[in-house]
């Protein structure tokens, strides 16, 4: 029973594809790399107390969070299966501007994401360099950090939609208002 209500609320069409996981791969990797390349070059406490942790952490949380992003084929289906049935027959064209939105998304998102952890790592070292302690901090702000990617991302849909993709503005409203509603069946 436990698993069949677990399943149900997992949310279609928003499978990752190899892309995803390929690109969330590298930056675990860079990330890893960066932490033992600081570690050999770096005193031990520069490298614990001030810049050692913190950008390899931002740089691991961009490569899981883009990680979990949908892939291009799970938005053609979620396109077909989802947002046609509701709307008839969408032109060529819409379906091209569509999924070059969402193409767009995904990397507008991960360009965000390096801006805010640019900005974030920027903080971490001015208060590092006035002798704060953040190494206590950097559990709450890779937190914070991870959840603030998505919201960088709904930024980036609504600035797309309304300068770029006006057309398709029809097909974003049936999406959200889809979004509503499965929301509304989970709480």
């Amino acid at each position: 029973m436990m698993a069949q209500e677990e399943k149900s609320r997992k949310v279609p069409y928003s499978k990752p594809g190899p892309t995803e996981k390929r690109i969330r791969n590298v930056h675990v990797f860079v990330g890893l790399a960066l932490i033992i390349g600081q570690f050999v070059i770096l005193s031990f406490e520069d490298w614990l107390l001030k810049s050692g942790l913190s950008l390899p952490t931002f740089i691991i949380i961009i490569g899981f969070v883009y990680g979990s992003f949908p892939s291009a084929k799970s938005d053609h289906e979620f396109l077909e299966h989802v947002i046609q049935p509701r709307t008839g027959e969408i032109p060529e064209k819409h379906i091209e501007l569509f999924l070059r939105f969402r193409k767009m998304l995904r990397a507008g998102t991960l360009l965000a994401a390096y801006g805010f952890a640019t900005v974030l790592f920027a903080i971490w070292l001015w208060l590092a360099n006035a002798g704060a302690n953040v190494l206590l901090a950097l559990p709450f702000i890779a937190l914070a950090f991870a959840l603030f990617i998505p919201a960088l991302g709904n930024v980036v849909a609504r600035l797309l939609a309304h300068v770029k993709y006006k057309e398709i503005q029809h097909l974003f409203d049936i999406e959200r208002e889809i979004l509503r509603k499965r929301r509304g069946e989970w709480y």
